[in-house]
């Protein structure tokens, strides 16, 4: 396990400690009125929030004048209160929103009104996580499956799909799992100390990652941990596996991309490239695509290890990537999706009105999906997205 390092390269506000992380300021956003009006339930005084890198807040603090920050913050405060209900009414009236905007018309966009800091996707199920715990929707019904609060499984910073589980890690270390089609709660165990921030399944197999560069591969049925790979000097933020080269790859505040072959638990590759901390990782065949605060998009050999491109699609970091067949996708603070080819040439891009897209992207032969920072699920058809 490697100690902990310097800081990224992010601008952050305030001296740095043991663990360097960007600290975050909170920025209360106003969404977009809904299509259609609901009645307003009793309101307690709830918050709603949505942390900002300082650096960033900055930047918009900057751009307006001291009339509308007040103002801003006068019309969020009664938003929020106006919005942020008993919260079982709240997703229940969130689930029957539909918005429609971009240059492509989205089939379905849920608002959950709540901070997420992390989502993922499997067919046709969305998991949704953060402090308040952690939720599942299908898409498919407009239904929510399961709706755990943050009592019963604490403040949440990752989540993950193996086969028919729902994964979950939160800030205490603790991994839980449920059964998705009996709701059965089916793993709870300690996996690390301190947060786990990244995790992904894969053959029998969950590979967690934590604080001062920690990642560990725990088996399913033994519950403990099987391998710590040692490599990274500093937090694990994202994780991938590509199945048939059974290879894992991982991403960390120490700029570097990590690839682990997993029949022989050792690193083959440190892919360097990101003058900043690595955010997000996406893996399609032989392409490993990552994404950094430092505003780049690197794509890289999975076999030789050789950055194939580096671009700058976004005007601020990049936050989430998926890939499916021959694109890949990308989403950042800017509200929007970038969608490219394999080779890195630029197809389009879509704009949304949630806030920005942080937590996930995703893409199949069906729809592409997005989550982002305030818990809006956005579908389009795929078909029409990438044309």
């Amino acid at each position: 396990m490697g100690s902990s390092t310097s800081k990224p390269a992010t601008k952050a506000l305030g001296s740095s400690t043991s663990e360097p992380a960007p600290e975050k300021t909170t920025l209360c956003l106003v969404p977009s009125p809904p299509l259609q009006s609901f009645p307003t339930p009793s309101v307690p005084d709830v918050e709603i929030e949505w942390s900002l890198p300082p650096e960033i807040l900055e930047m918009i603090l900057k751009k307006l004048p001291a009339r509308d920050v007040v103002l801003c913050s006068a019309v969020a405060t009664i938003w929020r209160r106006a919005v942020a209900s008993e919260l079982s009414l709240s997703r229940k009236v969130a689930l029957e929103r539909a918005w429609r905007f971009g240059d492509v018309e989205p089939k379905i966009c849920y608002n959950h009104h709540l901070n997420t800091h992390c989502a993922a996707k499997s067919s046709s199920l969305v998991a949704m996580a953060g402090r308040h715990g952690i939720q599942l929707v299908d898409l498919n019904n407009q239904e929510m499956l399961l709706d755990h609060p943050r009592q019963d499984v604490g403040s949440v910073h990752s989540v993950g799909f193996f086969k028919h589980l729902l994964l979950a890690g939160n800030e205490e270390g603790l991994l839980f799992g449920w059964d998705v089609i009996s709701k059965i709660r089916m793993v709870e165990m300690r996996v690390c100390e301190g947060p786990v921030f990244a995790l992904v399944g894969f053959e029998g197999q969950i590979a967690v990652g934590g604080r001062s560069g920690y990642l560990a591969i725990i088996s399913i049925d033994d519950q403990r941990p099987k391998t710590i790979l040692h490599g990274h000097e500093n937090r694990i933020t994202c994780l991938a596996v590509e199945q048939e080269e059974k290879v894992l790859i991982s991403g960390s505040w120490d700029k570097t991309v990590r690839v682990w072959d997993l029949t022989k638990d050792a690193c083959i590759h440190v892919l360097r490239g990101h003058n900043d901390a690595v955010e997000s990782l996406g893996v399609g065949g032989d392409t490993v695509i990552s994404g950094s605060y430092d505003s780049s998009l690197c794509l890289w050999s999975l076999k030789s290890g050789a950055c194939l491109s580096k671009l700058f699609p976004h005007a601020w970091c990049n936050l989430a990537i998926g890939s499916c067949n021959s694109h890949f996708f990308s989403g950042s603070y800017s509200r929007e999706i970038k969608i490219w080819d394999s080779g890195g040439s630029f197809l389009r891009t879509l704009k949304t009105k949630g806030s920005c897209v942080r937590n996930g992207v995703w893409g199949d032969n069906e729809r592409l999906v997005c989550v982002s920072a305030l818990g809006d699920i956005t579908e389009w058809d795929f078909s029409k997205a990438i044309h």
